[in-house]
Parts: C-alpha cells; sequence; structure tokens
C-alpha cells in the first residue's frame, strides 16, 4: 500500500504542480519530497520550492499491512513540525555553525 502524495497536495494547493519522489530510511512512515514545477506565485506555498511530506500508514511502512501499528503515534512526531515558523536554509546553517 502507498500513499498519494501528488493527490494530497493537488486537493489543499490546486493552483500549484508537484512532481513527487519516495525519500529512503523511512521504516515505519511513507515520506516523499514534493518539488513544485509550477510558477513560484500560484501556490500556496510560494516561498518553499520542495516539500517534505510524511504519511503514518496504520502498519509499519517497511513490512507492510501484516505489521499493524498505531496511527497515535504520529501526534507525538508531529509537534516538532508545529514550530511556530518554518527553518529556511540559512538558520539550518547557523545552527549547525553552532
Amino acid at each position: 500500500m502507498s500513499f498519494n502524495f501528488r493527490r494530497f497536495l493537488t486537493r489543499i494547493d490546486p493552483s500549484a504542480k508537484y512532481e513527487t519522489s519516495k525519500l529512503s530510511g523511512g521504516l515505519v512512515n511513507l515520506i516523499d519530497r514534493a518539488t513544485r514545477v509550477s510558477p513560484r506565485g500560484t501556490s500556496r506555498f510560494p516561498d518553499h520550492d520542495s516539500l517534505i511530506l510524511k504519511h503514518a500508514p496504520p502498519f509499519v511502512a517497511a513490512l507492510g499491512e501484516s505489521a499493524p501499528f498505531s496511527q497515535d503515534r504520529q501526534v507525538i512526531s508531529s509537534r516538532p513540525v508545529q514550530a511556530p515558523r518554518v527553518c529556511s536554509n540559512r538558520d539550518l546553517t547557523t545552527f549547525s555553525r553552532a
């Protein structure tokens, strides 16, 4: 089973077009990078050329439906994402030097 990230983006950002690619390393969740291919001003996220998207299926993604896993885990892992603002690349560079 997989999650259709492109369809999800079409629903939440219908004026923009995205290409998606799976990211490696996800054991429990499905993770994709969405890269905007439409002009910058048409997006709900005009300051971002790409987005990292995460979906928590009701099973361990790497093992499939035969390994059920509670979606309640998303409550805990979403807390850091709910920060008051998105970090820019400059913020990350500054952080890594500290």
